[in-house]
């Protein structure tokens, strides 16, 4: 069985997932937790080393990689034998207003 490297999520991270859940909870509960598990289900895939690397270099910040998952983008890096999650951001939006 394959190692797996240990998920870690930045309070900005968490907060933004917090974020997410709020806003499309307003319009229904059903279609913020499937945004959610989306986004959970992409995460996952990075636990697996053979996986760190999937995503590509982020054009603004080449230390973190992205993976997308719908309209995010999930920045993270590898650090040992843990991948941090540092934010998710919404693809629609500025992405010059993204903040690590």
């Amino acid at each position: 069985m394959e190692n797996t490297k240990q998920i870690i999520w930045s309070e900005s991270a968490k907060n933004d997932l917090h974020d997410i859940y709020e806003y499309y909870s307003m319009f229904s509960i059903d279609a913020a937790n499937d945004i959610i598990d989306k986004i959970m289900d992409s995460v996952s895939l990075l636990k697996y080393p053979k996986n760190e690397n999937i995503g590509q270099f982020d054009e603004f910040n080449e230390k973190f990689r992205r993976i997308i998952s719908g309209n995010y983008k999930i920045f993270y890096y590898p650090v040992d034998n843990k991948i941090l999650i540092v934010r998710i951001f919404d693809s629609r939006q500025d992405p010059a207003r993204s903040k690590y």
